[in-house]
């Protein structure tokens, strides 16, 4: 088999497919805006930058109300009075050390 790429390598590629899918969300093809904010909202979690992948999801309700990716989100999101006190407990993620 093919030797692995060195850690920056990946890093370096996964950065610009971020970039690339950030391109396709923001075009006017909803349904490759949906498949590319979910991608950056699986790729945002697994890298625990939590802000960017609620900010993805926010971003794919807009453009698909009716879209279910962020539903355990979604359901805390709700038991919050306000979307400040969403990035408040985001904040606190980050001042634990959970996220990068």
């Amino acid at each position: 088999g093919r030797a692995n790429l060195a850690s920056p390598e990946r890093q370096r590629f996964r950065l610009l497919s971020q970039q690339y899918l950030e391109r396709v969300a923001q075009g006017a093809d909803t349904e490759l805006a949906a498949k590319a904010l979910k991608s950056l909202y699986a790729d945002y979690q697994e890298d625990e930058l939590f802000d960017r992948a609620v900010e993805a999801l926010r971003r794919l309700r807009r453009i698909d109300p009716k879209d279910t990716t962020g539903r355990q989100m979604a359901l805390m999101a709700k038991t919050l009075p306000a979307e400040s006190d969403l990035d408040d407990v985001i904040a606190f993620i980050h001042a634990q050390g959970g996220a990068k």
